[in-house]
């Protein structure tokens, strides 16, 4: 399974300079799932090269925004692979729990961060949450349906900006480590939000400080490591 593709640095195709190389490092030749939490730039770029460099089993989509331009060349490329994934998915793969919490099932027009997939991936004793982008609204909206969200791992919401990682979100999550996907935007991740995850003894892991990073776990014990590009 691979969550999003990065993107959104200009011409530069993150999908063939470093995701295929990476999954072709690994022996990976085929992609069971491709999960794309929202069709912004720094999100779906990097799968149009994924979907031509591999074979593709399902794609899974939080919201179909009729016009997108970028979405709607996606969805073509894709065709019968697209599969609409919502709030009250459930599935288990070879001993994997995963559940989705957002978004409901609804028409839009635009990509909107809070329109993000939220995906919880459960093995054994550890758990991963995924929430895209989501802002505050949509963190509340997720807290007030008392899902189960408490997480090993959190990726931390859009980036680390300060319109997400409330307090009350973090206190459902209560994640031991938090992995901050980040690139050059400034003010990412916001200050307030690092404060926050300190004062609540959370580890951070940085894509740009640490590089790349790997969570291996046989849902018994869990390690990591880190290696630069």
């Amino acid at each position: 399974m691979l969550i999003d593709g990065g993107g959104g640095m200009g011409e530069y195709d993150v999908g063939e300079n470093i995701l295929s190389p990476f999954l072709w490092s690994k022996g990976i030749k085929k992609i069971d799932y491709i999960v794309l939490s929202h069709a912004h730039p720094d999100h779906i770029g990097g799968l149009f090269s994924i979907v031509r460099n591999f074979k593709i089993g399902e794609v899974w989509l939080s919201s179909f925004p009729e016009k997108d331009g970028n979405f709607k060349d996606f969805l073509k490329l894709i065709g019968s692979k697209s599969r609409l994934v919502t709030a009250g998915f459930r599935k288990e793969i070879e001993g994997a729990k995963l559940e989705v919490f957002h978004p409901e099932r609804r028409r839009v027009e635009y990509v909107s961060n809070e329109d993000s997939m939220v995906l919880k991936i459960t093995f054994g004793s550890y758990s991963f949450l995924f929430p895209g982008d989501i802002g505050v609204a949509s963190e509340k909206e997720i807290i007030g349906k008392a899902f189960s969200l408490n997480s090993y791992v959190l990726k931390s919401p859009h980036h680390g900006s300060k319109s997400s990682s409330s307090e009350e979100f973090l206190n459902k999550v209560s994640p031991e480590i938090v992995v901050i996907t980040q690139g050059t935007s400034p003010g990412l991740p916001n200050e307030n939000v690092v404060k926050r995850y300190l004062n609540r003894g959370i580890h951070i892991f940085r894509t740009q400080r640490d590089g790349l990073i790997e969570f291996i776990t046989n849902g018994r014990e869990i390690k990591w490591k880190f290696s630069k590009r």
